[in-house]
């Protein structure tokens, strides 16, 4: 760190400092019409004395509003310890060294302490790390409890990739006054001043962002989901005209009473997923096919779903849809009657399975240019048979019953894995190397997602990885097996941790600073404190034992 930055965050450190309270001069006043005097510290003493229920409706604003500043000031401490966390970490030329200009362990370590996801404390140690750097009369105002982190966040992140020369000008542009107005207006001003500043034209810096470009899935409530897509605004706005255009257009049908949202959702997973052989009656406005349909009958769509090509536990095997989150648009219309046959036909084929309970099943659907999309869901025998107990889709969690058994309906062959008296599969494949397809299935179904702490990376993007290496005399076992990402794989074998598995999933971490974590299948770890670091391995070429002759 250069004596310029180190001199910027310590100005902000002295800025996020709680000051003392102010002198009232006009005689004793209520709390509630001198909190703007008070400092941060002291006025979260004040309130903490105070009953909201007992507060009139005018005193109750100002007691909100107060607790808006004590909150500000606390979120700047936060981000002023992140700051420092990282600025100890950065030993240059080391090859952990990130682009963040810290180690790369650093996320690791801070997402293990504070029961975060890495995913989530990524951008705000950045935030962190930019804002105390850089941003001194912003550290000051969250310090003085005027700016809240959210305003802070809109302020540094609209200076992205903007030069360090010109971040003083920049701050000054958009910083007064940002008290006084919502976190859109902050954007809104962040978005002015950094395209006056930048040094590069809009054409530029477009082309770059293209390079950001993306498609996310987000797991909601009661079997929902929201897919989000970054792309270009031009295209993104041609995809949302065309898909409101088609929902304008089905709005005017006898009959139907589906709201303008409710028939963007369904034009938009309908175009998406039409299999081959009906693309081109897609926006024929024929709504005789069931409430999620444009005019690509189910019927075909089911027809058009391949072979199961995967399987899962127990009594487990392929089936699927590529159509999670389309809710009740296309494959998953009122139309879709005949999947209940289908379901009870599977059930059939699986109650073969030595008794098993549960089916797992990966197949594939159809969508727009001949493309196949894989997901796999868990279904209790009973609910493909009709029962309401909910399935397991992979990546997602809980579904109902009926989305379940559409899934599953959609699946044409079904793949069973032996398991023993406790569930387990079967150790076949203690004396491999590489874990057969059956047993790469039992990790993924027991861990879902990697096990670094704080990571969600799903399994599809993960690798199988022996705790023990395979090396070092580790088994090809479930109980040495664990799903890791990239990234955790890598820091697994270069950040100084220290990884023990036991069984049924149970893995206990120890960082190189002597913190010790215990993290489970479902995704909680529990802290242990701070125990001594293991001790090295003997060195045989520094062995100072003198020999027995």
């Amino acid at each position: 760190m250069s004596p310029a930055q180190r001199a910027k965050r310590e100005q902000a450190r002295e800025a996020a400092k709680p000051k003392p309270p102010a002198l009232v001069e006009h005689g004793p006043v209520e709390w509630f019409q001198a909190w703007r005097d008070i400092a941060p510290a002291d006025l979260a003493v004040v309130l903490a004395r105070q009953d909201p229920a007992g507060l009139a409706d005018g005193v109750l604003l100002e007691y909100l509003a107060a607790v808006e500043k004590v909150t500000a000031s606390w979120q700047g401490l936060r981000v002023c310890g992140l700051g420092e966390f990282a600025s100890r970490r950065t030993e240059h030329g080391s090859p952990l060294m990130g682009a963040e200009g810290h180690d790369r362990g650093t996320v690791r370590e801070l997402a293990a302490h504070l029961h975060q996801s890495q995913k989530t404390l990524v951008p705000e140690l950045a935030d962190a790390v930019q804002l105390c750097a850089h941003f001194p009369d912003t550290m000051a105002a969250m310090g003085e409890g005027r700016v809240d982190l959210g305003r802070a966040t809109a302020i540094v992140r609209g200076s992205r990739d903007l030069p360090a020369a010109v971040l003083g000008e920049y701050e000054q542009a958009v910083l007064p006054g940002a008290e006084h107005v919502v976190r859109e207006t902050v954007q809104d001003r962040a978005r002015a001043a950094r395209h006056r500043l930048h040094p590069q034209t809009l054409q530029e810096r477009h082309a770059r962002a293209m390079e950001h470009r993306g498609l996310w899935f987000r797991p909601q409530e009661d079997g929902m989901a929201e897919l989000s897509v970054q792309t270009g605004a031009d295209t993104a706005m041609s995809v949302y005209n065309l898909v409101q255009e088609h929902a304008k257009h089905l709005k005017t049908l006898d009959g139907e009473t589906r709201t303008l949202a409710q028939l963007r959702a369904d034009v938009f997973t309908d175009l998406c997923l039409q299999p081959p052989a009906t693309a081109a009656t897609a926006g024929t406005g024929d709504s005789s096919h069931g409430e999620g349909s444009i005019g690509a009958p189910v019927e075909a769509a089911a027809h058009a779903v391949g072979s199961a090509v995967n399987g899962g536990s127990q009594a487990s095997g392929p089936a699927s849809a590529g159509a999670a989150a389309a809710g009740q648009g296309g494959l998953y219309g009122p139309a879709a009657a005949g999947t209940g046959s289908a379901a009870s036909g599977t059930a059939g084929t699986a109650d073969g399975a030595a008794g098993a309970a549960v089916e797992r099943s990966v197949g594939e659907v159809w969508g727009g240019g001949n493309v196949k999309a894989f997901v796999a869901v868990t279904i209790p025998l009973a609910t493909a048979a009709g029962g309401d107990e909910p399935g397991e889709l992979a990546g997602y969690g809980p579904i109902p019953p009926g989305m379940a058994r559409r899934l599953a309906g959609l699946a044409k062959s079904w793949l069973p894995v032996i398991t023993d008296e406790h569930d387990q599969a079967v150790i076949v494949a203690r004396e491999m190397r590489h874990p057969p397809e059956w047993l790469k299935r039992q990790v993924r179904l027991r861990d879902e997602t990697c096990r670094g702490l704080g990571c969600r990376t799903h399994w599809k993007h993960c690798e199988l990885d022996h705790t023990q290496a395979w090396e070092h005399g580790g088994k090809t076992e479930l109980d040495n097996l664990v799903l890791r990402c990239k990234p955790d794989h890598l820091a697994k074998h270069n950040d100084g941790w220290h990884t023990t598995q036991h069984p049924h999933g149970l893995i206990r971490h120890q960082t190189k600073t002597g913190q010790t974590y215990t993290s489970y299948p479902d995704g909680s770890w529990i802290s242990h404190g701070i125990t001594p670091p293991p001790p090295p391995p003997p060195d045989p070429l520094n062995d100072t034992t003198p020999p027995p002759f």
